[in-house]
């Protein structure tokens, strides 16, 4: 008995294979699970493997450890035994190594501490195998009733639903009463289906609702409405999301709330569908009925909208249709959101953070209306559809005026007031209560006494008025209503508060994580750097100070991608802090040998070459980032050559040879159409010195009307014509005649074209006058009222001169005499506390 036990254990201790080649997960599983989105190609791969090996036992339960012997012949087997379990020990062991070894880092968190590759196995697949969806209870019910006639069959119901024709409609499904919730044609719409698809192409015709109406009424069994899906599962309120028809929403969820719970077969709920399609009202109003019914989602086979995968997704959906507001409260209410890491998305961090027009950064404001937005208070005053609106600025705003200005402003008009007012006793006690009760009062009633419209009170009265301006202006928002665009800028501004807190918000959540954070914020980081968002890079470097040092796939760093990608904002945040740190800039070199100097010699990519017009302005702006750089760095790293023996100002010259011919192209022709506008202005004028309005005196050879005031206005204006038009002219032929050099593009032509455009249109202007003076001088005696319509038409020239030409000349001007590429006062971060962000 005890041979036959131990010739049992022999033959079994050789049933457990061990390959001779360790390595071949290595080359047979290309595929690391990291999720859901891959576990079945990665179980492929890993059946593959172990069945080349015949090792699939270990893992579908085929080779089981080996267990003891019980009773007296326990004794006897212990050496046998513990040289079966040693070789099952080995083979298993692994085969568990070689799952391992094929796991992403977070996937492997879930399994480890598991002693057998079997338990592992079973833990993978019950974490990341996605089962066939199951249908809800009802379907089963709604499909017994299909298939009993073909979708031809059903071709004049079609018809007859889509022409809204109720009594053929009635008479088809009265024959037929399975065909209300049957399948109707190839793409597995039911009636419901498209009897909403006809009610959104006249939305407004309350009669086809009425339509709709009554087919649901038809419906005698409510519960079958979840069950009544299309091929992808979209059930009717889907296609009312969809459509963003909130009427249509209203009946379905009247008649059955279920169906807010339902997803298809990209699991999306209705309210998904609505947030994806950007339907506000709808969405508004689904989100208000999940809320109310949101304990039917705890049923089997329904799905809360507000948790798990389904929550990420719906946050993920309103933040890029820009419900911004909707996506703060669904935040606030469900935090762990911010943390939780759906397979095949990028996260909401990166969500947020792709919004580039979410930000003030994204706009481009004139002067205008950088100072409009400022000073406007985004506290909510119409009941709009935001929380907290009243962002920190304004608060600190706000205190500062009433804890420093108010009380100023008091003193100030105290004493105004004594000065302005002899008697003293009624009236000034009587003054400083009523001001007391606000400020404004004051302004308004030292601003009514008819003291301030004398001096020295004419100078106080000015600067109350702008105090009492501000003080309304920040106090209340009523005259802004009637503005369409600083009502437009009010939103604006707060939509970007409301991205900035939602931004914030999930920075603080993700900050909360023990491991795991680079996840979340490395994509958002860079996806932030590409679109130039100084705002978001500020929040995660605040939150995550390592992120500074974030590289993308390349290997590049935050000033090599800044620099490559032309990214100004960022690079003013970011790497001008590195002035004090040059080193750190020496030892930035990619793979190729090309240090920071070398990449901004490269030409910058065409999206951001085309946001400046005129080939000539694009060259300046590119020498403008090559000589920012290059002050920052070196001096010996402007001659270190590359893998390819170029110094960067050779990959300058290489890369922008092109953009440099087309800027020479560009400012010859524009010089050229100035020289002749500049030529034949001073043909005009150098004719009208030589015949004078009204002649000469035959006897003196004097001009006629040389004593006349008209006369003289015209000779000067004619003379600073000539002289200016031929200045002008001059400055153009010199721009034709340039060299045109790489450093030229930066000052020199820019310069040259400047001074003759102002010259050019002081020309115009001054010959526009002495032609109207001279018409002046003929009739001012006898029809002196001729004097308005000429100076109202010598206006017209002058102005369209000026809207034309001056656009151009204020981008010169700016782009060449302007605070330049990079603006210092924006940096966020202090030189000293970026020292500490640095590796050691």
């Amino acid at each position: 008995m005890a041979s036959s036990s131990i010739s049992a254990i022999t033959k079994g201790s050789q049933q457990y294979p061990f390959p001779s080649s360790l390595n071949a997960a290595a080359s047979f599983v290309s595929i690391k699970l990291s999720g859901k989105h891959n576990y079945a190609g990665w179980q492929e791969q890993m059946r593959c493997l172990l069945d080349s090996h015949d090792m699939l036992g270990f893992i579908d339960g085929g080779f089981s450890e080996p267990m003891e012997c019980s009773g007296s012949k326990r004794m006897l087997n212990i050496p046998a035994f513990e040289a079966t379990h040693r070789k099952w020990k080995r083979s298993d062991t692994l085969v568990k190594g070689w799952i391992f070894g094929s796991l992403s880092e977070d996937v492997m968190e879930t399994v480890v501490g598991l002693q057998t590759a079997y338990a592992v196995w079973k833990k993978l697949e019950t974490n990341y195998n996605t089962p066939p969806a199951e249908a809800p209870a009802p379907i089963a019910k709604a499909n017994a009733t299909s298939g009993k006639k073909s979708v031809g069959e059903y071709s004049q119901l079609c018809r007859a639903i889509q022409q809204r024709n109720l009594p053929k409609t009635k008479e088809l499904l009265r024959n037929d009463s399975d065909a209300l919730i049957d399948v109707l044609n190839v793409d597995g719409e039911r009636a419901l289906h498209l009897a909403i698809l006809e009610s959104h192409e006249d939305k407004f015709d309350s009669s086809h609702h009425g339509f709709l109406k009554k087919l649901l009424h038809d419906i005698k069994d409510s519960e079958i409405l979840p069950s009544l899906v299309n091929n992808k599962q979209q059930n009717a309120l889907h296609y009312a999301a969809m459509l963003g028809d909130k009427r249509v929403a209203e009946m379905l969820v009247k008649r059955n709330p279920h169906l807010l719970f339902c997803v298809d077969s990209d699991k999306f709920l209705p309210i998904t569908r609505a947030a994806f399609h950007s339907h506000k009202a709808t969405f508004t109003y689904l989100l208000k009925e999940c809320r109310t019914h949101i304990k039917l989602s705890e049923k089997d086979r329904y799905h809360n909208p507000f948790i798990g995968e389904n929550g990420v997704l719906l946050i993920t959906t309103t933040i890029c249709s820009g419900f911004l507001d909707d996506a703060y409260s669904l935040l606030q209410e469900h935090p762990e959101l911010a943390t939780l890491k759906v397979p095949g998305t990028m996260g909401l961090l990166w969500c947020i953070a792709q919004k580039w027009d979410a930000y003030p950064s994204g706009k481009r404001y004139n002067i205008y209306q950088r100072f409009v937005y400022r000073n406007i208070v985004t506290k909510d005053r119409r009941n709009y559809a935001c929380i907290n609106s009243f962002n920190s600025h304004d608060e600190i705003r706000l205190t500062y005026m009433e804890k420093y200005v108010y009380p100023v402003a008091n003193w100030i008009y105290v004493r105004l007031w004594r000065l302005a007012i002899q008697n003293v006793t009624m009236e000034l006690a009587t003054w400083e209560r009523v001001v007391s009760i606000h400020p404004c009062v004051g302004c308004y009633l030292i601003l009514k006494h008819e003291l301030c419209s004398k001096l020295p009170y004419l100078c106080f009265r000015y600067l109350l008025l702008i105090t009492f301006v501000n003080n309304l202006s920040i106090r209340y928002n009523w005259w802004l209503d009637p503005v369409p665009h600083i009502t437009k800028l009010h939103e604006e501004k707060v939509k970007h508060n409301r991205a900035f807190m939602i931004l914030k918000r999930i920075c603080v959540e993700v900050s909360k994580l023990k491991s795991g954070t680079s996840d979340h914020y490395g994509d958002a980081f860079l996806v932030a750097m590409e679109n130039d968002t100084p705002e978001v890079l500020s929040m995660i470097i605040e939150t995550f100070p390592q992120s500074m040092w974030t590289s993308d796939v390349n290997g590049y760093t935050v000033s090599q991608i800044s620099i490559m990608n032309r990214c100004e904002k960022v690079y003013n945040l970011l790497v001008n802090m590195m002035v004090l740190r040059k080193f750190s800039h020496k030892s930035i070199i990619d793979k190729d040998g090309n240090n920071l100097l070398h990449l901004v010699g490269k030409l910058a990519p065409p999206h951001k070459i085309n946001r400046v017009t005129g080939g000539a302005l694009q060259m300046q702006k590119e020498l403008q980032w090559f000589q920012e750089v290059r002050e920052i760095l070196r001096p010996e790293d402007m001659e270190e050559r590359n893998k390819n023996k170029e110094t960067p100002m050779m990959v300058f010259r290489k890369e922008h040879k092109d953009l440099r011919q087309k800027g020479e192209d560009w400012m010859k022709k524009t010089a050229d159409s100035y020289t002749i506008t500049a030529a034949l202005i001073i043909t005009m004028v150098f004719a009208a010195a030589i015949t004078v309005p009204g002649g000469n005196n035959g006897e003196t050879g004097q001009a006629t009307y040389r004593e006349s005031l008209s006369f003289i206005i015209f000779v000067v204006s004619n003379a600073i014509s000539l002289f200016t038009s031929t200045t002008a002219l001059l400055l153009f032929l010199s721009i034709l005649t340039a060299r045109y050099a790489d450093d030229d593009f930066l000052y020199k032509l820019p310069k040259r074209l400047i001074f003759g455009l102002v010259m050019l249109f002081i020309s115009v202007s001054a010959m526009m006058i002495a032609f109207s003076a001279s018409l002046y001088i003929n009739f001012e005696h006898d029809k002196p009222w001729v004097l308005i319509p000429i100076a109202a038409l010598t206006c017209l020239p002058i102005a369209s001169f000026a809207t034309l030409q001056l656009p151009l000349l204020v981008v010169l001007i700016t782009s060449t005499y302007g605070r330049g590429i990079f603006r210092r006062s924006m940096l966020k971060i202090e030189a000293a506390e970026f020292n500490d962000l640095v590796p050691k």
